[in-house]
């Protein structure tokens, strides 16, 4: 295997140079004839041979200052087929510079110019006509790999598209898919947003109108022999809602995929990747500082725990995008486990990925796992999340959110780990059930760590998680699949979402806010405070978001697929809120996210209450249980710190 990719370097290594001898020849060449050809047009020669003849040496010289100049402006280092303004720009300094150097020797030396012909007036024909040579040569080289490139498309029945998006967007699509960074897909023409320049066609390629136009591009591109399966959008088409529906709606009536451009430099290897449902619904995501993130986890080590669920895993992928040493993935279900592995070890970018299966209600095994990975960060999002799960099963949630955060805490501080962040939710904020209940008491448990030992822990509190598992639009997908009803616990229901990519970058960005370090936005935040809350928006009716869904997936809503509604479930409230009543939420340095203020807190009463909730699971005692949940969650007022401040 080794022989054979030496054997393969050493070909690629022979072609290169001469691909670079090919190109260092022609532009000799083609310097040389604009020279002649300059002279010529000026002079007018009679004896063509004799012509030749006397100013073969001027040539030879002016062939090899060009080729010295070329290389000077870096134009040799540019491929042809990425032929660009910039390069036809050097071109032309480079033939001004060589021009100058003829113009000069013709002043200098009169005698000698005047026998080969040489004058200002032919150093600026040589100018003009070495660009043109030199300039075409690359045009005609690129033209030709262009259309190649789409005689093979067709050969091979690349699916056609129709791009939507402004001129710019447009143009930039279209040399993304001429260099091959659209697998398996071609641009057939293109529709632009309303109110954007007018425009006939971009690279030869047409444009048909705006959004409305669908039917009628794909109509006319079927006419001419081009099948169109899929329409591609700009990622700054998304902030455009009305019309994005609109166009779904088109989109869904033919048949076609939408598909969102991805920014190329992000992914080149798949810059078309199928829209969401959360592309339409939610507003425009909040630009989140990539370079906070960058510096929290680059190099460093990270444990996750519940890896496998929707927001563990999206961080976990967020952590081995910006350049963490080693990512730790903890879960309890063998399939989440093996099915995070497999996603995260297909490019791990030099990070060693590891998963253990493990259960954060076992200290020990937490332990000795939290010991092995040596942690900077353990993001720890393990929970049961449920509502109604866990109110018919509140003796799991105890253990898992109350009991398990408190080991995943304990084996932190043992082993100094220097930052940790715990997932939390709006639930949790004057909680109404066992699930509320038990995330705040996991944020108590939280802040109790931070205030007694002034460690980097912390809480980020946020709202429900578009597309997640067990959320309800996979729930909503597979009721209208089967045909309806999609069904609400009440019209009136409202809720907080946002984008689990979104989440995801956010709650780094707050464990970056508040860890050691982080310099002039350390000193912005309240240290003593240890929640912090996601900027969530504004709150969403469910059945609005029903409706959306419905009308996303083809159907008229209430008619095609009927809404019912089935009443509140245990444990459940109409709205929820972000922040409690004692609480207030200030900004920080960072758009998106909020460090919430509350009166000093005394945590004297913990250690009884976490005895009590104890006891209740030895004796199954629900209402016990309760009664110690809401003593420890009841925020006890710091008489000696208000006093001290």
């Amino acid at each position: 295997m080794a022989d054979l990719t030496q054997t393969g370097n050493i070909r690629r290594s022979r072609l290169r140079r001469i691909k670079n001898f090919l190109v260092v020849a022609h532009d000799a060449a083609g310097s040389a004839a604009a020279l002649v050809l300059a002279v010529a047009l000026i002079e007018r020669p009679a004896g063509a041979l004799s012509f030749i003849l006397s100013i073969a040496p001027a040539a030879a010289l002016a062939a090899a200052a060009s080729v010295a100049a070329l290389a000077a402006v870096g134009v040799f280092s540019s491929l042809w087929r990425l032929a660009s303004l910039f390069d036809f720009f050097a071109i032309f300094k480079s033939s001004a510079l060589v021009a100058a150097l003829i113009a000069g020797a013709s002043a200098l030396l009169p005698d000698l110019a005047e026998s080969v012909g040489l004058s200002w007036q032919a150093a600026i024909l040589f100018c003009v006509l070495q660009s043109a040579i030199l300039i075409s040569g690359r045009v005609a080289y690129r033209a030709y790999r262009l259309l190649l490139k789409r005689k093979l498309k067709e050969l091979e029945n690349i699916e056609a598209a129709v791009f939507v998006g402004t001129l710019k967007e447009f143009d930039a699509a279209l040399r993304a898919a001429e260099q091959g960074l659209l697998k398996n897909l071609t641009i057939a023409g293109g529709l632009l947003p309303r109110g954007a320049s007018d425009a006939k066609r971009v690279q030869g390629a047409p444009v048909f109108g705006d959004v409305g136009a669908l039917e009628t591009a794909c109509a006319k591109l079927r006419l001419g022999g081009i099948s169109v399966c899929a329409v591609l959008i700009a990622a700054s088409f998304s902030e455009r809602p009305e019309e994005l529906r609109e166009l779904q709606v088109a989109a869904r009536r033919l048949g076609l995929q939408i598909l969102r451009l991805q920014p190329v430099g992000l992914s080149p290897e798949a810059a078309a990747v199928p829209l969401n449902f959360a592309d339409f619904f939610l507003r425009s995501e909040i630009r989140v500082d990539r370079e906070r993130i960058d510096a929290l986890v680059r190099d460093k080590s990270v444990l996750v725990t519940g890896g496998g669920g929707s927001i563990g895993g999206e961080i976990a992928r967020r952590v081995l995008a910006h350049g963490a040493r080693q990512l730790v993935v903890v879960d309890i279900s063998e399939q989440a486990l093996q099915a995070i592995l497999a996603d995260l070890q297909a490019e791990t970018n030099g990070c060693r990925v590891v998963g253990y299966l493990a259960d954060v209600r076992d200290r020990a095994r937490m332990r000795r796992l939290m010991a092995q990975a040596a942690p900077d960060l353990v993001v720890h999002s393990a929970a049961l999340k449920h509502v109604d799960l866990a109110e018919r099963n509140w003796q799991e949630a105890i253990k898992t959110n109350v009991f398990g955060t408190l080991n995943v805490l304990a084996c932190a501080a043992e082993l100094n780990t220097p930052s940790l962040v715990n997932i939390s939710t709006d639930k949790a904020v004057e909680p109404v059930g066992m699930l509320g209940l038990t995330k705040r008491c996991a944020e108590t448990l939280v802040a109790r760590m931070k205030a007694q030992q002034g460690r980097d822990f912390l809480s980020v509190r946020f709202g429900n998680v578009l597309g997640s598992s067990g959320s309800v639009v996979p729930i909503f997908l597979r009721q209208i699949a089967a045909g309806g009803p999609v069904t609400i616990t009440d019209p009136a229901m409202k809720r907080y979402f946002m984008s689990i990519k979104e989440a995801s970058e956010l709650v780094l960005v707050s464990c970056a806010l508040a860890a050691r370090g982080a310099g002039e936005a350390r000193e912005t935040l309240q240290e003593k405070n240890a929640t912090f809350l996601l900027d969530m928006g504004e709150p969403v009716r469910i059945v609005d978001l029903a409706e959306q869904l419905i009308a996303w997936c083809g159907w008229t809503p209430h008619q095609d697929v009927k809404i019912v509604y089935t009443g509140l479930r245990p444990g459940e409230r109409l709205e929820e809120a972000l922040v409690c009543a004692d609480e207030r939420a200030l900004p920080s340095p960072v758009k998106g996210v909020f460090q919430l203020a509350a009166p000093a807190q005394s945590f004297d009463h913990v250690e009884s209450a976490l005895a009590g909730l104890g006891l209740a699971l030895e004796r199954d005692d629900k209402a016990l249980a309760l009664e110690h949940l809401r003593a420890l969650v009841a925020r006890r007022v710091d008489a000696a710190a208000v006093h001290a401040a």
